[in-house]
């Protein structure tokens, strides 16, 4: 005998309600856990970077594996959803969710839940049945199912949120910039977003030209946005003791002995590192260096004269205009003349022309393309001469002698003049004027 859907005897509506708020409670409790948990996971994750990056440049692999557990752990919602939900809809399954924490009403409930669902049941006994629900339903209503969540823990978390979320909005706060880079390192670990440093460093090279086997200085500026002013930094290099410096017009100066050999250098100013290669070099030295002389006009000498005057002394006619040409052993990066910059091309730099009035000194300075210098600046004096008269030698012309018409004199005429000779002749005196006519 089946008993239709009408005459079925269902468990009391207030038990109904009751079961169902338990539910409710459920729901909101575990889904309370799963996001608080969550937060946990992605504020801890933060928290985790900000702190690492304010001691070391946190490598990628770390900040990637840090990224991952916390998404693994923001997995928990949707295992929540379906563990605490979708798994606990029916009054059956809430009545088996007691049994774990509250067995005796639980397996109470499930047993009065599956009879009013077992038709045969009711239709063989349908006092009994009745009078079960009843008995069950009376028990059960004096029960607080509200507090019967099993382990609920979504308190403490959301707590343990809470103050995560407190602290990092106050770290955001106060260091908004820190914080922003921490956030952005932090989701997207395989960017290549450099670390935050509240002592701001301007850009230290990669490799560092040194002057091989002397004692060198390396200057670290900060950055004028700097927020944080160590009061000393130090630098480290392979194979030395770290080498302190302290703070003066904004920047370090690290003194460091003389290297022939590479090396790496480690800084650490306040919470910013960083390192570069360390390469010495010979210095850049003068190969030649020769002067390009133009001569007053009144000497009608069109081509200019070429002397070198690697000596560093340069000699010529007072009004003369003289140009220097200097090859250095490297290709040049700048170079100057009395601290003016001169134009320079490959391993050649020239001077402008200068008036040789009076006695001066150039100053030849210059620095190659690994931005070393020469040991000092190359010194050229510049020496105003006046032009002398030229000289006549004769030679083969006796002092006295007596000639006849018919007889012929032969000598040599040697003249000499520092800037060539253009014409030498001869005149000569007679008794009769008349008589004599210049050669």
């Amino acid at each position: 005998m089946q008993t239709s859907s009408s005459q079925r005897i269902d468990i009391p509506d207030s038990l109904r309600q009751k079961i169902l708020a338990f539910r409710k409670r459920v729901w909101t409790v575990k889904l309370i856990e799963a996001i608080a948990g969550a937060f946990i996971g992605i504020l801890v994750g933060f928290l985790a970077i900000y702190a690492l990056d304010r001691v070391i440049d946190t490598p990628t692999i770390v900040r990637a594996t840090i990224f991952t557990v916390s998404m693994v752990v923001c997995m928990t919602i949707p295992l929540a959803i379906d563990k605490w939900v979708l798994r606990r809809r029916r009054l059956d399954q809430l009545a088996r969710l007691l049994t774990q924490d509250h067995p005796d009403i639980g397996d109470r409930l499930l047993g009065i839940i599956e009879l009013s669902q077992n038709d045969s049941e009711q239709a063989r006994s349908p006092v009994l049945v009745e009078a079960a629900i009843r008995q069950v339903a009376a028990i059960a209503e004096q029960q607080d199912l509200e507090n019967a969540v099993p382990n609920p823990r979504h308190k403490q978390r959301a707590w343990t949120a809470a103050a995560l979320g407190l602290m990092a909005c106050v770290i955001t706060i106060a260091t908004t910039a820190a914080a922003s880079n921490a956030w952005k390192r932090y989701l997207l670990p395989w960017s290549d977003t450099p670390r935050y440093t509240f002592a701001a460093i301007e850009e230290i090279p990669e490799t560092i030209y040194v002057p091989h086997g002397e004692s060198f200085t390396i200057p670290v500026k900060l950055r004028e946005d700097t927020e944080w002013k160590p009061n000393d930094g130090e630098v480290s290099l392979t194979g030395l003791d770290p080498v302190k410096a302290g703070l003066k017009d904004n920047q370090y100066k690290f003194e460091l002995p003389g290297q022939i050999q590479s090396g790496k250098l480690d800084f650490r100013i306040g919470d910013y590192l960083g390192e570069s290669k360390i390469e010495p070099k010979i210095r850049p030295e003068l190969v030649d260096l020769t002067a390009e002389v133009e001569l007053p006009a009144y000497l009608q000498r069109t081509e200019p004269l070429k002397k070198n005057v690697r000596s560093g002394t340069v000699s010529a006619v007072s009004g003369s205009k003289t140009r220097l040409h200097a090859t250095i052993s490297r290709d040049l990066k700048s170079a100057t003349v009395d601290q003016r910059p001169v134009k320079s091309q490959g391993a050649q730099l020239s001077t402008q022309l200068v008036s040789v009035e009076k006695p001066q000194t150039l100053e030849i300075d210059w620095s190659d393309e690994f931005g070393l210098s020469g040991r000092k600046p190359f010194v050229v004096e510049l020496n105003p001469m006046e032009d002398e008269a030229p000289s006549l030698i004769c030679e083969g012309l006796p002092r006295k002698q007596v000639v006849l018409d018919s007889e012929v004199i032969k000598f040599t005429i040697k003249a000499r003049d520092d800037f060539g000779v253009k014409r030498v002749g001869i005149e000569w005196k007679g008794l009769n004027p008349e008589l004599v006519s210049p050669a």
